[in-house]
């Protein structure tokens, strides 16, 4: 089965959109447990969260990631 490293036509790291409320970004991981490992996953896990920041309601997205969240050059 190819990974991301050893097959250049996939992503290098991925995010899936599972709103399952779970703050893990490997415990719930839909591919084989040998795919996209080395720090290169993401799991939006909660969408339209309500909070409060210094008084102010905001509604957010929560994420638990394992890797980076940007590339920089």
């Amino acid at each position: 089965m190819p990974t991301a490293r050893t097959a250049p036509t996939l992503p290098g790291s991925l995010w899936h959109a599972l709103w399952d409320g779970r703050n893990t970004a490997t415990g719930d991981w839909p591919w084989g447990a040998g795919q996209y490992t080395g720090h290169s996953r993401g799991h939006p896990y909660r969408v339209n969260s309500e909070e409060t920041r210094g008084g102010h309601a905001i509604t957010v997205d929560r994420d638990a990631r394992d890797g980076p969240a940007a590339a920089t050059v």
